[in-house]
């Protein structure tokens, strides 16, 4: 499809195929970031973490996920920087 208001953004990640099917209208906002995270104390922290917990007998599904401190790390930044989540209509 051509388009008068603008050229076709080329080599972007495969995911942004899915951002028409969840954003359904122009209305919908989205904000994105892109940074790179030091983690070369967090995997080691996380590993040493899940040790100690089978250590203790927890099962192994109790483990410590970089998924957990993801999720703790964005409620910690909206907690603490509540002016980050706003929208402006």
């Amino acid at each position: 499809m051509v388009r008068y208001d603008g050229m076709r953004a080329k080599d972007l990640p495969i995911v942004r195929n899915l951002i028409p099917i969840i954003m359904k209208s122009r209305a919908v906002n989205t904000a994105e970031y892109s940074t790179q995270f030091d983690l070369s104390k967090t995997l080691p922290y996380i590993d040493r973490f899940n040790k100690n917990l089978y250590k203790q007998g927890f099962e192994r599904k109790n483990r410590l996920k970089f998924f957990h401190v993801f999720l703790c790390a964005i409620s910690r930044t909206i907690s603490l920087h509540p002016q980050m989540n706003l929208f402006i209509e």
